[in-house]
């Protein structure tokens, strides 16, 4: 046998994560930059790489919801925040997602609104995998007895349903698509309002061109525009609507009496969605599913009665779902009753949550809140919410709504880039672990420098550009 010696030089900068080589992170710095570079579709490959031996990381699961908002496919990205605010809540990850879920899902309603109510083509929906659209369920006990109920039991059961596998129709959305088919127009606020205030020419014209006169008019026309004639005979017809001087002047009486107006037409309770317009309202937000129902009050305690179906109304899903509860307990009824409904539908079990309450009046309230937030009008709800009880947000969904909506544009790019910072410098695995892992596989001693006895070990890393010198014999 001839002995000769020879040397093997590998490239370990992708592998071994030795000192001044990528480590078990690389992937987290290439999905970054095929995101930088437009190469959202390879991004996705790694980040769900990623995600498949760490579900739990919630940095991934939002950089590939970006990936995918990147490439267009809001409705998945959408999907994807909300099933990451179900399972990492309260972290910085979470708060960023509804940030972004909040601005993906009013453009999906404003699109949608946009279109007009002829066009009932899809397409506001969630994407390939279907969604379920919740409709409130209705009042069959007294009609006047809390009247927001059945919207406080829906957005229950979204947040219930965050992580599940089943992706909800968004509410602005749902509000659109059954407003649209109702009036011919939504009731939710253009971007121009919450941007510009009422004091502002652009102001007065968005607030004027959304609100209807007592005559079923709008004030104006068109948002667009200066100070002209029609600007100043929509302010003498809103100033004589509501008893004030037709002076044409927008002064400090008519703009608080606009903001009132607007306030209370966008608070306006959704009334129930016409049986016969259901599948009409689903074919408009993509829904493959619809679960619609009833609730009373009997004897101090509410029953809620839902019944899945698919979007022709079917009832393929099986028999309704059925929850008997005391007011106190509706968020862990909502729970319980949206763990069957996710079942039924096609999606995973879901843990039992932390126990919140809120007396009715309360959940009425907060509930009024975030359908204001849902109409497009954060400004107003801010304001509120610095003024409630703090007991509001031990419902997770309002203080989650809170911390996003008090983000601007230019905190959340700073909150993201925070975000990718610490991702990106996350402790990966050790890479001297690694590398003795592949030497031992190799039958090497593990441990550079020194083999048996003190002998100088057969393999050894040279400098910090990863190369990696193995010496050995051959026949």
């Amino acid at each position: 046998m001839s002995r000769a010696w020879f040397a093997l030089a590998l490239s370990a900068m992708t592998m071994l994560g030795l000192p001044g080589f990528a480590t078990a992170a690389t992937p987290r710095v290439r999905a970054a930059r095929l995101i930088e570079a437009g190469d959202v579709v390879g991004a996705t490959v790694l980040l769900d790489s990623l995600l498949t031996e760490d579900p739990t990381d919630a940095a991934a699961a939002y950089w590939a919801a970006r990936a995918d908002e990147e490439a267009g496919r809001e409705a998945v990205a959408d999907c994807r925040y909300l099933a990451l605010e179900g399972f990492a809540p309260g972290t910085r990850e979470a708060v960023l997602s509804e940030w972004r879920r909040r601005a993906l899902e009013r453009r999906a309603a404003d699109a949608l609104a946009a279109r007009g109510p002829d066009r009932v083509d899809g397409g506001a929906g969630r994407g390939a995998s279907g969604a379920v659209l919740l409709l409130p369920p209705e009042n069959a006990g007294a009609p006047e007895d809390a009247p927001l109920f059945g919207l406080a039991w829906i957005y229950l059961l979204h947040e219930a349903l965050r992580g599940s596998g089943i992706c909800p129709v968004p509410v602005p959305v749902a509000l659109a698509a059954a407003d649209l088919l109702r009036y011919g127009k939504p009731i939710r606020a253009p971007l121009a309002v919450s941007t510009a205030p009422v004091n502002t020419v652009e102001g007065l014209r968005a607030r004027l061109s959304i609100l209807p006169g007592t005559d079923g008019v709008l004030y104006l026309e068109s948002p667009a525009g200066t100070w002209g004639d029609d600007l100043d005979n929509a302010l003498v017809r809103f100033q004589r609507d509501h008893g004030l001087p037709p002076t044409g002047e927008a002064d400090l009486g008519t703009q608080g009496r606009i903001e009132e107006t607007l306030l209370a037409w966008l608070q306006q309770i959704p009334p129930p969605v016409d049986p016969k317009q259901v599948s009409r309202v689903a074919e408009l937000c993509s829904a493959t599913a619809v679960v619609r129902g009833t609730w009373r009050r009997e004897e101090g305690r509410i029953t809620v009665e839902l019944s899945p179906l698919d979007a022709l109304g079917g009832s393929r899903f099986g028999e309704p779902v059925i929850a008997s509860f005391t007011p106190g307990d509706a968020p862990a009824a909502a729970r319980e009753a949206a763990s069957r409904l996710a079942l039924r539908l096609g999606g995973g079990t879901l843990e039992p949550a932390a126990g919140w309450s809120l007396t009715p009046p309360e959940l009425e309230q907060a509930t009024a809140t975030l359908l204001l937030l849902d109409r497009g009008f954060p400004r107003p709800v801010l304001e509120r919410w610095m003024r409630v009880p703090l007991s509001w947000f031990a419902w997770p969904a309002l203080a989650s709504a809170r911390a996003a909506a008090g983000l601007g544009p230019e905190q959340a790019a700073a909150a993201e880039q925070a975000l990718r910072e610490a991702w990106l410098q996350a402790p990966g695995l050790d890479g001297w672990a690694a590398l003795n892992e592949l030497m031992d596989g190799l039958g090497l001693p593990v441990g550079p420098g020194e083999g048996a006895h003190g002998a100088p070990a057969p393999w050894r890393v040279i400098g910090g550009e990863g190369i990696l010198h193995i010496h050995g014999e051959r026949e």
